[in-house]
């Protein structure tokens, strides 16, 4: 349980705020935030490094602007995958000097955005792309910063959907294709070549783990920069945030140890500063018993997918504090799948109308959420002491057909 997270009285209380009258004045489900948490978070990772690092938020993570906003507040540049999370970014206040562009399958209109506005990196992830971004580039009449994003051929023992780093997975350029880009680039006029990237995927729990790809991009930085001058190293993000892994500052400092004097370190974080700062308030509509006894919630696997796509593990907090079960009980959804669940065993009682607190779910919680069984997007909420405010509104049913053209005669 997070420092800003507590029972009192029996009721939880998230900072100064009880989250039962969130769920009353918001409805349910519900995602709540806790702004010091993400503050915290974020000053850690500004703490462990020097002012001429990057620290780039994955947006993708949580894209909220009122997150945006506040994590550029504090300095922070941001890791951008679309067009779309790019316009979030500069919509927010972000500074497009400060955004890093990754992504294997970047268009010609999101290259050309992202080269109007002059970000700081577009990272290379193929052939294919590198000649895709000179050609925009020489058309606009601008020269673009880049980054070769490698792939470092490095497993990492975390949920397959999760990794990105080994070569059977579809990011970065492959190792024996750097000597073709390095001569593509020195011919063109219309691409600076400024630093290397790579990013093994989501789930480190320790720096050991994240080493040998870390020592395979710095032989491939110092080879590249014998001959070309390179200004960062870009090293991506994926620190687990659960509670058994490395703190960020330990990790940091260790990924510092290994970085040349007068070269940038650039990261990516994103569950290690939001994950644990976010919550989804969903009510217990049904308790009804099959093979085991099952708590159906309003909250679906449309509204959180972590558990049924990585088999995430989630811990949930009722708000009403209860006594343990005397049986285990399944937490479901709605959602007509059977993989529509939350947790298989939970061990507290739990009663029809009692409000539940999913935990862990700041990042790629509402991020990933959909519209499936036609249902409605939910509210967003962020706290900061006693202060609340709304930073999503919820929507509705007409808002998700207006879109659609629909002829009824």
């Amino acid at each position: 349980m997070i420092e800003q997270l507590k029972y009192q009285n029996d009721d939880l209380i998230l900072e100064e705020v009880n989250l039962s009258s969130l769920v009353h004045n918001f409805g349910s489900p519900c995602y709540v935030y806790s702004e010091n948490h993400i503050k915290n978070n974020v000053k850690e990772y500004l703490c462990s490094v020097t002012e001429n690092d990057l620290i780039c938020f994955a947006v993708k993570a949580n894209s909220n602007l009122s997150i945006i906003k506040l994590i550029a507040e504090m300095g922070c540049g941001f890791d951008v995958v679309s067009g779309g999370e790019l316009e979030r970014v500069i919509v927010a206040g972000g500074d497009p000097n400060k955004v890093v562009f990754s992504g294997v399958g970047k268009t010609d209109e999101e290259i050309s955005y992202a080269i109007k506005h002059q970000i700081k990196s577009i990272n290379i992830e193929s052939k294919s792309e590198l000649i895709r971004v000179a050609e925009i580039a020489k058309n606009i009449g601008l020269q673009q910063d880049i980054a070769l994003r490698i792939n470092p051929e490095a497993s990492l023992d975390t949920h397959p959907y999760l990794e990105t780093g080994a070569l059977y997975n579809k990011f970065g350029i492959a190792l024996n294709d750097i000597d073709w880009c390095l001569s593509y680039i020195k011919e063109s006029n219309s691409l600076n070549l400024r630093g290397v990237a790579f990013h093994i995927g989501s789930g480190i729990k320790k720096f050991d783990d994240f080493d040998p790809a870390l020592h395979k991009a710095l032989e491939i930085f110092t080879t590249i920069s014998d001959k070309n001058k390179l200004d960062f190293i870009d090293v991506g993000g994926g620190l687990s945030h659960y509670s058994n892994a490395e703190s960020i500052g330990s990790f940091v400092a260790k990924i510092q140890e290994k970085i040349p004097e007068n070269v940038s370190l650039v990261m990516e974080p994103g569950k290690s500063i939001v994950a644990r700062a976010g919550f989804l308030l969903t009510r217990v509509t049904y308790i009804k018993k099959l093979e085991k006894k099952i708590a159906v919630t309003d909250a679906g696997m449309n509204d959180m997918i972590r558990v049924p796509l990585y088999e995430g593990k989630h811990p949930i907090y009722n708000l009403q504090q209860r006594p343990k079960s005397s049986e285990s009980i399944m937490i479901v959804g709605p959602i007509c799948e059977s993989a529509d669940y939350f947790q298989k065993d939970h061990e507290f009682e739990i009663h029809e109308s009692d409000i539940l607190a999913i935990g862990d779910v700041g990042a790629y919680g509402f991020s990933m959420s959909s519209n499936y069984n036609s249902r409605p997007r939910v509210s967003e909420v962020m706290v900061n002491g006693n202060d609340v405010k709304l930073i999503r509104l919820r929507e509705n049913n007409k808002q998700n057909m207006a879109l659609e053209i629909f002829d009824d005669h």
